[in-house]
């Protein structure tokens, strides 16, 4: 599949917009040189034992951890189709407008409830933040299960 830029390839199709998920292979010098700076932060993107999740503002997901994976039970493929309110237990969706926009403003910490596939429900703490990233205003939210304190 080809990438944006003229010489760029991704092998995978499923690959992810920001670099984090997976390696890329083929392509310039450019982007051997952007995947090798890059992988720190892919390990600990990918390595995080708290969900992470890269959000558009108006909550589409962008990208996905494998925390994320593993705490709702989608697949990583499945989560890039969704948004954050479909994470969101039904109560608490209402909220999410005014805190990703308070997130993208100052930062935010709160809590809120989660839903996974099966349906079940876990107390989540959310703490998000707004960041530019490839030119685009995005969410950087980071996802902790907070069961055992409640």
């Amino acid at each position: 599949m080809e990438g944006k830029g003229k010489n760029r390839k991704r092998t995978d199709p499923s690959a992810d917009r920001l670099g984090l998920s997976g390696a890329r292979t083929g392509g310039t010098d450019k982007d051997s040189n952007l995947v090798e700076a890059l992988e720190p932060y892919r390990v600990l993107f990918e390595g995080a034992r708290d969900v992470i999740l890269f959000v558009r503002r108006g909550g589409q997901i962008i990208d996905a951890n494998r925390a994320a994976v593993k705490a709702y039970g989608y697949t990583r493929a499945e989560l890039l189709t969704m948004t954050v309110q479909e994470l969101r237990s039904p109560d608490d969706v209402r909220e999410s407008a005014a805190q990703m926009e308070r997130a993208d403003r100052e930062g935010i910490l709160f809590e809120v409830v989660h839903r996974r596939k099966d349906g079940s429900t876990f107390p989540a703490e959310v703490s998000s933040q707004g960041a530019e990233l490839g030119g685009e205003r995005v969410l950087l939210s980071i996802i902790r299960d907070v069961t055992e304190r409640k």
